[in-house]
């Protein structure tokens, strides 16, 4: 009976292991999803503020460029109208 009981209990522990495992893998696996969201938007704030792509004009000269990106590699544009 004693062989049976350290089979069980080691059994038991190791699924006890496993569990753990798969809750800490889960557990990393969501602090890593979040933290890319977050620095997504945290990009996409900064762009959005600064202006990226938006068109700018000048009205005493007649002409319009677009505002540079700070992360995006954008070529600001020029012209007239």
């Amino acid at each position: 009976m004693s062989i049976l009981l350290k089979r069980l209990r080691s059994r038991r522990q190791s699924q006890q292991r496993t569990k753990l495992m798969y809750e800490l893998r889960d557990l990393v696996i969501g602090c890593c999803g979040a933290a890319f969201v977050g620095v997504l938007l945290g990009v996409m704030i900064v762009e959005t503020i600064a202006g990226c792509g938006e068109v700018e004009y000048n009205m005493h000269n007649g002409t319009w460029q677009t505002l540079p990106c700070v992360f995006i590699p954008y070529t600001p544009v020029t012209g007239t109208w």
